[in-house]
């Protein structure tokens, strides 16, 4: 009977093991949420702000020269309608530009413009911070 009630008993210790490790996953998994599967690998810069503007409206330009806004792949018009609709709302939001360091300055130059013409004043370029 002895033998019976021991056999009986549960080991926690794998458990708790697996449930840290998927904690430790999700953690992980979740912080990455935001970047939304882009590619896109920030200029540094030296005396860059540390500013996190959750409001912010970002668009991500990748090194292809690819304008993605809110995970769509978008054209200069599709991006000047829909920020036209975030501004008619009457949102005085920040717009970050995050674009690739490989990016043609051209390009970042013609999301600015875009975001200056539906008539958003402050603009914000994402940097890694050295």
């Amino acid at each position: 009977s002895n033998r019976r009630r021991r056999s009986s008993e549960i080991n926690l210790t794998p458990l708790v093991d697996v449930v840290f490790i998927l904690l430790i996953f999700f953690l992980i998994t979740s912080t990455f949420v935001q970047s939304q599967g882009l590619n896109v690998e920030l200029p540094k810069a030296s005396a860059g702000q540390s500013q996190q503007n959750r409001d912010a409206v970002v668009v991500a330009i990748t090194a292809t020269g690819q304008v993605v806004y809110e995970g769509d792949v978008v054209s200069t018009e599709e991006l000047k309608s829909r920020l036209g609709e975030v501004k008619a709302n009457g949102d005085e939001r920040v717009i970050v530009v995050q674009a690739d360091q490989s990016t043609s300055h051209g390009k970042v130059v013609e999301v600015m413009d875009v975001a200056q013409a539906v008539g958003f004043s402050q603009l914000a370029i994402a940097t890694w911070q050295d």
